[in-house]
């Protein structure tokens, strides 16, 4: 499951801004904010498009633990 922790790490191995990430969600910049800094409950929809989209981006959550997150490289076809 993605957590806030979760969240920025990743954020911050694919090298993307909270803008960037909200935008790659289809989400308002401002519930990445909420969400990175526990403001209050998230609801599923949002942790949903934010797993979609770091996962999308490459990012793998390995396990239960917010320290097991890797990367893995992306390939582009065409």
């Amino acid at each position: 499951m993605l957590t806030s922790t979760r969240c920025q790490a990743a954020r911050g191995l694919l090298q993307w801004t909270r803008e960037r990430l909200a935008s790659e969600a289809g989400l308002d910049a401002g519930r990445v904010v909420a969400f990175e800094l526990d403001q209050g409950p998230s609801d599923p929809a949002t942790i949903a498009a934010l797993t979609g989209a770091l996962e999308a981006a490459g990012v793998t959550f390995a396990g239960a633990n917010d320290d097991e997150i890797l990367i893995r490289e992306r390939r582009e076809h065409g």
